[in-house]
């Protein structure tokens, strides 16, 4: 994991989850309360 970054919202906010790989990265959005993942970014 490289990163994590907590954006408050008024419907209960998000996360944003950097993990680095050897080739790729990915940036995962996840909702702070329900724990569902809005969407994933690949690099």
């Amino acid at each position: 994991m490289e990163d994590i970054s907590y954006y408050d919202t008024s419907d209960g906010g998000y996360y944003l989850v950097e993990i680095e790989g050897d080739e790729k990265e990915a940036i995962f959005q996840i909702h702070a309360i329900s724990g569902k993942v809005l969407s994933i970014t690949w690099d």
